[in-house]
């Protein structure tokens, strides 16, 4: 051997290979990040509950205006489907869509006990 040169040992040899092996891990975690980041993201789920003023707007948006008073009679008299939490009442997104599809199956049968009701109001029975 000449002066300087270093004898290279198994052990050096091993800790060349494992610093190697370990570089190509990284560089492999590395590009499978890439990719999650690159890939398209799939759209956020619209939040299914909503509030007075959301239903209002959602129910205006697919050709049934209704005013705040009205919303408010229909569901406490159940033709509009909704819930109670706390003291708010919410409406689901899904179940106001369904209940619009359906062709608005309970305010139908409001509508025609409102009808019997004003006459029995007018006339004293029908």
């Amino acid at each position: 051997m000449k002066g300087n040169e270093k004898q290279t040992t198994i052990e050096d040899l091993a800790a060349l290979l494992g610093s190697a092996q370990a570089i190509k891990r990284i560089e492999e975690r590395l590009m499978s990040i890439e990719k999650m980041l690159c890939a398209p993201q799939p759209e956020k789920p619209i939040n299914d509950t909503m509030l007075l003023e959301d239903a209002l707007e959602f129910l205006k948006d697919n050709g049934r205006p209704t005013s705040r008073s009205t919303l408010y009679k229909e569901t406490c008299m159940g033709s509009i489907p909704s819930k109670r939490v706390g003291k708010r009442r919410v409406f689901s997104r899904r179940e106001l869509k369904a209940w619009l599809e359906a062709g608005m199956p309970k305010q139908i049968e409001m509508d025609a006990a409102d009808r019997l009701a004003e006459r029995i109001g007018k006339y004293g029975k029908v």
